[in-house]
């Protein structure tokens, strides 16, 4: 009677692993595709939140340094944000094209001067046109969710883009906090850092810059009830004659 001859422990494993490395050599290309895509949404993602930061920045400079009586910034600029500030919604007044060309046009400059110098890359270009963008998302957030329809309302909800009731942070008290307008995720970093306040006391420290005072809010934020109780004349600014 013959006897059963078995593999042994080194010849099992040395299958096993074999048979391991097979299917791994299958799947590679799918892993490799997934993991092309999963890096390509975390770079996405980390330009949303670098976008929404930049937004940040530049809405506390006006916020805290702007001149309303400046040449260029205090019509430009400075002074709408007043008036924002005082009336929220006189912003809907304004129609896409002149609230979107500064920022449009300022991601342009910036995509093509990073293009000519030789340092272009997708995620400059993304970044740029998320910032410009937010001016978009921060009007949105003024409107009721009957004016701004479903797929907004859903895109808010899902906290994709800034909610109405996450921006109205930045219009309670002095406006001192929630100045990023995009998304929901950088405002309660940057606030509970304190990052703006440390930003003031160092240019007060080195350059004796003094924030503004703001005006007084006029507590209004959008419902549906009253998405249009906010019509009234915005204030006048005087400007420096030359």
């Amino acid at each position: 009677m013959e006897r059963t001859m078995y593999p042994s422990p080194v010849e099992l494993a040395q299958g096993f692993s074999s048979l391991a490395n097979e299917h791994v050599s299958s799947l590679s290309p799918h892993l490799a595709a997934a993991g092309a895509v999963g890096l390509i949404a975390l770079q996405a993602f980390a330009c949303l939140l670098v976008a929404d930061f930049l937004s940040g920045l530049t809405h506390w400079a006006i916020d805290t340094y702007g001149r309303p009586e400046a040449p260029i910034t205090g019509p430009l600029l400075t002074q709408p944000n007043i008036e924002h500030h005082t009336h929220p919604r006189a912003l809907l007044r304004y129609s896409w094209a002149d609230a979107m060309l500064m920022p449009i046009s300022a991601a342009a400059i910036i995509i093509n001067a990073s293009w000519a110098l030789g340092f272009w890359h997708w995620t400059i270009a993304l970044t740029c046109v998320l910032a410009a963008f937010a001016n978009q998302v921060h009007r949105w957030a003024h409107r009721s969710r009957t004016e701004n329809g479903r797929v907004i309302v859903f895109l808010q909800q899902a906290r994709i883009i800034q909610s109405p009731a996450q921006h109205a942070q930045h219009h309670r008290g002095e406006h001192d906090r929630g100045y990023c307008a995009l998304s929901p995720w950088v405002n309660p970093i940057v606030d509970t850092l304190g990052l703006w306040r440390a930003l003031e006391w160092l240019l007060q420290r080195l350059f004796n810059l003094q924030r503004r005072p703001d005006t007084p809010d006029s507590d209004h934020f959008p419902h549906d009830a009253h998405a249009h109780a906010d019509r009234r004349k915005p204030p006048q600014f005087r400007t420096i004659s030359s």
